[in-house]
């Protein structure tokens, strides 16, 4: 069985300079070593959100690769859970 990660890594020279990493990972398999892996020289890694595979298809906000973690927990985001 696998699970699926979006990943964000950060600039450490500057904050707004980003970028993301969809991950799958085997159960039992650690998710941070996983993501060091794709880890790139001058990043850090600042979130990692696990998804549904169906999800990303149908979240905007992933389709845009927005940042926002509150962009993906509108209706219909990968991130999305009803109260």
């Amino acid at each position: 069985m696998e699970r699926y990660y979006k990943v964000y890594f950060y600039s450490r020279s500057s904050p707004h300079e980003l970028f993301v990493e969809t991950i799958t990972v085997r159960v039992g398999d650690d998710i941070f070593e996983e993501a060091n892996k794709l880890k790139r020289t001058g990043y850090y890694i600042g979130s990692i959100f696990e998804f549904l595979l169906p999800s990303i298809e149908n979240c905007r906000a992933c389709q845009e690769e927005q940042p926002n973690q509150l962009a993906h927990m509108e209706p219909g985001g990968c991130l999305y859970s009803p109260e």
